[in-house]
């Protein structure tokens, strides 16, 4: 996973964006217990109106049960974003039960 980012970073330095954010979609799905590299990598992909993408890799994370409330927000977010709102707030109620 880190050789995959680090190859993403490479591509997003010569603003060949489109690589570098299968490179990141890349490196997300091989570390997917990685919160905070999936966090990043699906901001990434829902700047660029990749919601499908974003949404597979949050889904993937937040099936472990330490899942935080900041990735269970955005992947609320995501759910949002591709116009799944019955989705979007079965993760806000779960949301809040890791907050309580």
């Amino acid at each position: 996973a880190n050789a995959r980012f680090a190859t993403a970073v490479a591509y997003e330095l010569r603003e060949e964006r489109d690589q570098a954010l299968v490179e990141f979609y890349k490196a997300a799905l091989a570390d997917w217990a990685n919160e905070a590299l999936v966090s990043d990598v699906a901001r990434r992909l829902l700047a660029a109106k990749q919601t499908d993408k974003a949404v597979e890799i949050l889904a993937k994370c937040a099936r472990r049960d330490d899942t935080s409330a900041p990735l269970l927000t955005l992947l609320s977010f995501a759910h949002r974003e591709a116009g799944d709102n019955a989705k979007a707030i079965a993760v806000v109620k779960r949301d809040k039960e890791v907050d309580a």
